[in-house]
């Protein structure tokens, strides 16, 4: 009985040695973004309450097109540089975002927003 108590005890240990690593935290992501391209880059076509919708070109059918979710952890600025609220992102105007996590390959694709800028 001890030995099976101990032999249990040495498996779940290698499991959990073994367990997949934790994704970096945002901040490091949002670090990151920014030094590769844009994910998308495009024309806001629609805003809701936590995300948004950006159209490379808004005027085909066809083309690269993203809903993309805001959280507390994305990261807005302007052209400037300057940290702004969610709240500053309106239809029409041209932002570059960089995704984090999973996107779903649906389309259009649907992903979290680790940075956003407004052009």
């Amino acid at each position: 009985m001890r030995n099976a108590f101990f032999c249990a005890l040495l498996v779940l240990g290698c499991v959990l040695g073994c367990a997949a690593p934790v994704p970096p935290a945002a901040p490091q992501q949002q670090q990151q973004a920014e030094t590769k391209p844009a994910d998308i880059r495009g024309t806001v076509t629609h805003v809701a309450a936590n995300e948004i919708r950006v159209e490379a070109d808004p005027k085909t059918f066809s083309g690269a097109k993203a809903v993309v979710k805001i959280t507390t952890e994305t990261e807005i600025r302007d052209a400037s540089g300057k940290t702004v609220a969610a709240s500053a992102i309106r239809e029409g105007q041209v932002v570059r975002v960089w995704f984090g996590g999973e996107v779903a390959q649906s389309y259009p694709l649907q992903a979290t927003a680790v940075s956003i800028v407004i052009e």
